[in-house]
């Protein structure tokens, strides 16, 4: 029952108690393999089609216009992973759970069909406007981060993954701001 949980260390303990440990990284894999499909989507899309659609333009609304475009496109392309992903986490601590991400996918299709594994995704649409600001920031500031010594930029790469992995919203945030 979520209304009984007090605090962070509660949920590690009711989690790890009702689970084990293993509870803790349920939906951890798919979690990943999202994270890896948004950002090839979202890095491929813009660096193929910023010339394609932007030419020689330098302008910053411009690409920001095509980033945000681009975070809509690669986000919806990834959402499934994050529903599967969604629905593996929220099993921790009930008796039912999946065996797995497909056989998740699996009983959410045939439970509830295709539209389901994009309920939600509205609203990523609407905060993908954050996200259109990360291609074109990054290329904006690849001669500082060039000009950093090794050793910074290497920790930097490494909170940015860190931050990734542990929670979309805040890796995004991380790299856009």
């Amino acid at each position: 029952n979520l209304t009984s949980l007090q605090g962070l260390f509660d949920v590690y303990a009711k989690t790890i108690k009702t689970d084990g440990v293993s509870g803790l990284y349920r939906g951890f894999v798919i979690s990943c393999v999202g994270i890896v499909a948004y950002r090839g989507c979202y890095f491929g899309f813009f660096d193929t089609l910023k010339p394609l659609v932007l030419g020689d333009s330098n302008s910053f609304l411009l690409q920001f216009l095509l980033g945000w475009v681009v975070t809509i496109v690669a986000s919806m392309a990834s959402y499934p992973l994050d529903t599967i992903r969604r629905r593996m986490m929220m099993t921790s601590g009930e008796a039912v759970k999946y065996k797995g991400s497909m056989d998740c996918a699996v009983k959410i299709m045939q439970a509830e069909g295709w539209k389901s594994f994009f309920k939600g995704a509205g609203a990523n649409v609407i905060r993908g406007g954050a996200g259109g600001g990360v291609a074109p920031g990054f290329e904006k500031n690849q001669g500082v981060l060039r000009r950093l010594p090794h050793q910074v930029s290497k920790l930097c790469v490494l909170d940015v993954a860190l931050a990734c992995l542990l929670d979309r919203s805040a890796g995004r945030t991380l790299l856009a701001g």
